[in-house]
């Protein structure tokens, strides 16, 4: 195993070679530092390996090397030092949610109903799709403002009046006066 001194020494060693900022450095140095800590917490258990398979004369070989009768198999202890680096997980947004509190079933009727994929999902799953299609919602809701003013509609082309009714999900069809009429009822609602 190598240890974490080293493995910060060759990473500002392999910056500076690069010529690299001292920002930069340091976040090296930190996921160094992140990566070292994640290597101390793995778990060696001496027990059954499943891709374990025996040869003649009694040995068994594993994915690490040939042992007598030991076979090794590694595990990850389950987040033991969580790093906060902004990221929500979906079990971390559930703790919070107002979908927290509804059964599975409830969630999936949820789900469902906005046209979101229910089948083999967990609940912490689903309380993260609601959550972001809730939220993209709400920011294509505030982004759906008026972006051309109702005066240039008028000097548009009509491919370009179409591709402006595309976007806001309004009909495309008809002479650019009935265009027109749509674009600016929509925009002055």
């Amino acid at each position: 195993m190598v240890s974490n001194k080293s493995n910060a020494a060759e990473v500002s060693s392999d910056a500076e070679e690069t010529g690299a900022s001292m920002e930069t450095k340091k976040l090296q140095e930190e996921v160094a530092k992140e990566i070292s800590i994640a290597r101390e917490h793995l778990l060696v258990e001496v027990e059954g390996a499943a891709n374990t398979r025996a040869d003649n004369e009694g040995e068994s070989q594993t994915a690490y090397g040939k042992t007598r009768d030991k076979p090794i198999a590694v595990a990850v202890e389950a987040e033991p030092h969580a790093v906060d680096n902004g990221v929500e997980t979906a079990h971390e947004t559930s703790k919070t949610s107002k979908f927290s509190a509804m059964k599975v079933s409830e969630l999936r009727e949820k789900c469902a109903s906005i046209g979101l994929e229910t089948r083999g999902t967990k609940k912490d799953d689903m309380i993260f799709k609601l959550e972001s299609h809730f939220s993209s919602n709400a920011a294509e809701e505030q982004s759906s403002a008026p972006h051309v003013p109702v005066q240039v509609f008028s000097k548009m082309k009509v491919v370009d009046l179409r591709k402006e009714l595309r976007k806001v999900g309004l009909e495309t069809n008809g002479i650019k006066r009935d265009l027109i009429a749509r674009l600016e009822e929509h925009y002055s609602v």
